[in-house]
């Protein structure tokens, strides 16, 4: 996942599960807000795409809780 003006589905690498280069998708920034976060062992952010409900996850593991906390800032004034 990357996010720009829209966030980046990427393919994950098969065995490091690190993404690729390959792009799987993209959805428009604007579309998206913050339906859930979960801070534990991993943090998990939930995503609405178009205020639809949950539509895309993602998780962070504990170590890289700055890059969750980057997310999250992102997306300031957009949870539902």
């Amino acid at each position: 996942m990357l996010l720009t003006s829209q966030l980046l589905l990427l393919e994950p690498h098969w065995l490091t599960s690190r993404p690729t280069a390959k792009v799987l998708g993209n959805i428009p920034r604007p579309l998206l807000s913050v339906v859930d976060v979960k801070r534990a062992a991993m943090t998990s952010v939930t995503l609405s795409i178009g205020g639809e409900g949950k539509g895309c996850w993602s998780r962070t593991p504990a170590l890289d809780k700055e890059g969750a906390e980057s997310l999250l800032k992102a997306f300031e004034g957009t949870h539902v």
